[in-house]
């Protein structure tokens, strides 16, 4: 098998102690509280997987993230979080499919790493205008269906579609907004473990997609020195 594609060379033995601390820390939690539902916990761990692939900028982390999508979905849906079921089925899955198209056409070298990109000004004013207006048009929606924590959900919206944007322009900037999204989420699914007890593992999900996402920022932005090193002494 090629080297570049096994595991040692995509992560280090301190981030495969710290993968396997955060698999490890849910399951616990899930039988400590007895939560019960263990689709919640399947969604939930591969979930934390998939990010810290995408933390590395790795190809596989694009793959596990399209599975965990519809997981967290149909979860959602289950419990009238719609903004969430709407934003993952009609836009998280079809934009993971074409960053993954994107990224497989710009793999670094033939690596399993994608190509990073210098985000370009205009994408901060591009990327914030295109995501109000998707988010306001979705608010009402979200009002009609009845959606529970809607101002909430209506954050969570914003900040999603502006993690997807900059992570179809393959921009480091996405990891900070998909952090952001997690403290979103974070709340509104701790909102959500008040009711009923069997959401937990989501909420120990995306503590730990917030961490891998603000590992994610700093880790994007020195593969992406490493890369520019590497395309100048080619020139």
């Amino acid at each position: 098998m090629n080297k570049k594609f096994q595991l040692k060379n995509i992560l280090s033995l301190k981030e495969i102690i710290f993968l396997s601390l955060e698999i490890i820390i849910p399951i616990i939690l899930y039988f400590v509280f007895n939560c019960q539902d263990y689709m919640n916990l399947i969604g939930a761990e591969i979930g934390i997987v998939s990010i810290f692939f995408l933390a590395k900028a790795s190809l596989f982390g694009i793959g596990l993230s399209l599975l965990f999508s519809t997981f967290y979905a149909i979860t959602s849906l289950n419990y009238t979080y719609y903004g969430e079921a709407i934003i993952y089925f009609a836009f998280m899955i079809p934009i993971g499919i074409a960053s993954g198209i994107i990224w497989i056409m710009n793999r670094f070298k033939g690596t399993t790493e994608v190509s990073i990109v210098s985000t370009k000004k205009t994408d901060f004013i591009i990327g914030p205008i295109a995501s109000g207006i998707l988010t306001f048009a979705l608010f009402w929606l979200l009002r009609y269906l009845g959606t529970q924590n809607i101002i909430t959900s209506t954050i969570s919206l914003f900040t999603s579609f502006l993690a997807l944007y900059f992570q179809l322009k393959r921009s480091k900037y996405g990891e900070i907004f998909f952090a952001a999204n997690d403290v979103v989420l974070i709340t509104l699914w701790t909102l959500a473990t008040i009711d009923n007890i069997s959401f937990m593992p989501i909420v120990f999900c995306f503590i730990f997609l917030l961490v891998n996402d603000i590992y994610g920022f700093f880790n994007w932005s020195k593969i992406k020195m490493k890369q520019d090193e590497s395309n100048k002494k080619e020139v």
